[in-house]
């Protein structure tokens, strides 16, 4: 029988991870939930809250314990002693005008970009999230969520869809459980998944339909604005039925990506890069150069001006967040 640790996706790698700290009588635990000071771990036999050494809580705020972490933990007088090297991580810059990064979550094998299609939805933040979910090494899926609040669901679809070719978008509808089963199919047994957005666009709704039972509370947006209220107000990892692992987190109503953008870190503007390998200078910014195939697509009606300004406007926002973080550690070493 599998014990817990199984459960939560303990494997050879991890366990190849953890054996330097074997010898010193401490124990390998997955964080299940992170709240105001203190973690919440599960060991092989025991969940228990617990809080970092003064060492760990004094290292840079990218090694603090995260929802999803493996860590080194002393159970007998919780403490977590060390956060294991991340597979993953999805980052994003902290909310607020401080320069600042905040974890959402690690090793995460696929992110749930959760958006409503009707007053929630916003291309522009969604190709945000996408570039941070690409940064951090997981695949991303698109959930649409209350299709059934609009009368022609199609037209954001096809939108989302033009993001790139194989993005995956899924439709939803948890009023009629329209697109439920498709979502299913996505949480595979033994992998970790995130479902990530705005506040009110339906994602306690999809933990608790996936679930199978009510594990998450949930409450209607506001009528006059359509914002969602908070009923997630901490992040934390539940075990589904299926065996699949899936995080949730509160909404975020502001998102701006961490570091700068390689070229296949902007995978959600596929088309404008298939478009730039035609220009003339390799470095063209696509504004005033000569010879710009990108400028001659939106003349040819082949690229909206819309979409060319946003892809602008992100990556020059995503080079001026490199220049006042550049000394920042975007991940932990990566392990196979």
């Amino acid at each position: 029988m599998a014990n817990q640790l199984e459960n939560l996706g303990y494997n050879k790698a991890w366990k190849s991870l953890f054996q330097a700290h074997a010898s010193r009588g401490l124990e390998p635990a997955r964080i299940l939930a992170q709240h105001r000071g203190w973690w919440t771990c599960a060991t092989t036999e025991k969940i228990f809250d617990a809080k970092p050494t003064g060492a760990l809580w004094r290292s840079s705020p990218i090694s603090h314990p995260a929802v999803g972490d493996w860590v080194v933990v002393h159970s007998r007088n919780a403490r977590i002693q060390k956060v294991l090297p991340r597979r993953t991580a999805f980052v994003r810059q902290a909310a607020g005008k401080r320069t600042k990064l905040q974890v959402i979550c690690t090793n995460v094998d696929t992110v749930l970009v959760v958006t409503s299609v009707d007053q929630d939805f916003n291309l522009r933040r969604l190709e945000r999230y996408l570039t941070a979910v690409v940064q951090s090494g997981a695949r991303p899926v698109v959930v649409l969520s209350k299709c059934d609040l609009i009368d022609e669901p199609h037209i954001p679809i096809a939108q989302v869809k033009s993001l790139g070719p194989t993005l995956e978008v899924i439709p939803t509808s948890v009023m009629f459980s329209d697109g439920l089963d498709a979502l299913k199919d996505v949480m595979t047994p033994g992998e970790t998944l995130v479902l990530v957005g705005s506040s009110g666009v339906g994602k306690s709704s999809l933990v608790n339909f996936l679930n199978g039972s009510e594990i998450q509370s949930t409450r209607d947006v506001r009528a006059n604005d359509g914002r969602g209220r908070h009923t997630t107000t901490h992040r934390e990892l539940f075990v589904m039925p299926s065996g699949a692992l899936l995080i949730d987190t509160p909404g975020m109503r502001e998102f701006t990506v961490w570091a700068e953008a390689r070229e296949e870190d902007l995978s959600a503007f596929d088309d404008i890069l298939a478009f730039a390998e035609s220009c003339r200078f390799r470095n063209c910014k696509h504004e005033q150069e000569p010879d710009c195939a990108v400028r001659d697509a939106v003349q040819q009606g082949r690229l909206t001006e819309e979409r060319l300004k946003s892809y602008i406007k992100l990556r020059e926002e995503l080079a001026t967040q490199a220049a006042l973080q550049r000394e920042a550690l975007l991940l932990q070493p990566n392990h196979q």
